[in-house]
């Protein structure tokens, strides 16, 4: 939950410094202020008027000197207010980006939020940029448009404007990031997963290749056991070693098979399998040895 809040902070600090530059412009309307000099209604004015003040795209300086005697005195002239919906689109692909530079830990905090959240907060981020726009700011891109138009005179080619296009462009980025959101949160949790069952599945091997040595040392003595595992092997490869004197035995107990049996009065057979250890422990009392593995009533040892 602190992590969810720390990444929603983060970035919408991150965020707000996107725009917040376009409160210091004027956000008066320009052709309003030449109309307010020329003392003509706003009805009255046109593009020519514009250009014969010397009004054009790109000319801030000489747009604030005008306006300080009509408009807002000081502010700073804003003529490409398309600057802010960029870098709103780079704070959102930077966001979104595998391998953003410099966001690696920014990025890490808006991934741990979940796409519920951040369905929200890039609802919230495009619902009060295009408030913005459309009602704060909106003088700035209409601006915009009319010193674009001033710029090309009758040559001005025919373009939608810019307030227009800002709100489409944001809805169509909101609707990706949030379709990017899910994948990324689909493909964590498949990540998760897979590293969970790759994990379960590990710790089943080892307890198999526990069990498997365990079973081995059953069969062959442990030294035996060793050589085999330790080096890589043939299948058909036979174990041997020299040794001065030695003996094997092997031991069997006749008709064992009929003397096991599985009753109440034997404790479901194991008073049989207790004589027969009994036995067993007496062969090797004897020898001061060890046999090698017994198998049911057979008692193969080795010694020397």
């Amino acid at each position: 939950m602190k992590s969810n809040l720390l990444g929603i902070l983060t970035v919408l600090i991150i965020w707000a410094v996107a725009f917040v530059t376009m409160f210091s412009c004027d956000l008066e309307d320009v052709q309003e202020c030449v109309a307010q000099k020329l003392n003509l209604s706003a009805a009255e004015m046109n593009i020519s008027l514009l250009r014969g003040e010397g009004l054009d795209l790109g000319q801030e300086e000489f747009h604030r000197n005008y306006s300080s005697n009509f408009c807002n005195v000081g502010q700073q002239e804003c003529h490409f207010p398309e600057v802010s919906r960029f870098s709103h689109w780079f704070f959102y692909i930077s966001e979104s980006g595998k391998r953003a530079s410099g966001h690696a830990q920014l990025r890490l905090l808006f991934l741990q939020i979940s796409s519920i959240a951040k369905l929200a907060i890039l609802t919230l981020m495009a619902a009060v940029y295009i408030t913005l726009v459309e009602v704060l700011a909106v003088n700035l891109f209409d601006n915009h448009d009319l010193l674009l138009q001033a710029h090309h005179g009758n040559e001005a080619p025919l373009t939608v404007g810019l307030k227009v296009v800002t709100p489409v462009v944001i809805v169509v980025f909101l609707i990706a990031l949030v379709l990017h959101a899910q994948q990324v949160e689909s493909t964590a949790r498949l990540d998760f997963l897979w590293k969970l069952q790759a994990t379960e599945e590990k710790e089943e091997m080892d307890n198999l290749r526990t069990y498997n040595k365990k079973l081995l040392n059953n069969i062959l003595p442990e030294h035996v056991a060793d050589h085999f595992l330790k080096q890589d092997r043939r299948n058909e490869e036979l174990y041997h070693q020299s040794c001065e004197c030695v003996s094997v035995l092997f031991a069997s107990i006749t008709n064992f098979s009929e003397f096991y049996q599985e009753l109440e009065g034997n404790n479901e057979g194991v008073e049989c399998l207790r004589l027969l250890n009994e036995i067993i422990a007496d062969f090797d009392e004897v020898s001061m040895g060890k046999g090698v593995k017994s198998a049911i009533s057979d008692y193969p040892g080795h010694y020397g």
